[in-house]
């Protein structure tokens, strides 16, 4: 198999919304690593903006239930892909997924006063657009039942995980 482009300029794809990217990470069996690397650090991230609010209970319950929420929305989609037109095996679909988690690494400055909901606003924004495209570029099509399809896996992922809020926040 050919040799990967680096990680910065599949990154920059990526967040450019190319579809062709998703598709490639998804076909590589050694981009796991990368998909599972990519999902940690934009966690990470996210969860750092705990930090300033909650101190590192508050960092390590964001990371706990960030990942957590990945995971979750992961196995929603797969469970849910064949109503998007086609079920996708569960490896090529985690690693285009976690490809698509690069915009939660937004959430570092979730908190910043004035511009932090806004902040928030785009990592979501951003993250579902990213999935469609990634889950699109599986199932073949990125049309409304995509987006159906990866907005229900999202709402059931976040209900999964908010008994894990309510551990985290004691």
């Amino acid at each position: 198999m050919a040799e990967a482009e680096p990680l910065p300029d599949r990154l920059v794809r990526a967040l450019s919304l190319d579809a062709r990217v998703y598709a490639e990470v998804a076909a590589r069996e050694e981009d796991t690593g990368l998909a599972l690397q990519v999902v940690l650090v934009a966690c990470t991230l996210e969860a750092a903006s705990a930090l300033a609010t909650g101190g590192w209970p508050g960092f390590f319950g964001q990371l706990a239930t960030g990942t957590a929420r990945f995971a979750l929305w992961v196995m929603a989609l797969f469970v849910l892909a064949p109503l998007a037109g086609r079920a996708v095996p569960f490896a090529p679909l985690f690693r285009a997924a976690g490809l698509a988690a690069a915009p939660l690494a937004l959430g570092l400055f979730q908190t910043v006063p004035w511009v932090g909901g806004l902040f928030w606003l785009g990592k979501w924004v951003f993250t579902i657009a990213a999935t469609w495209t990634a889950v699109g570029s599986l199932v073949g099509r990125r049309d409304a039942r995509v987006a159906g399809v990866v907005l229900v896996a999202l709402l059931a992922a976040w209900l999964a995980h908010t008994p894990l809020l309510a551990l985290t926040r004691g």
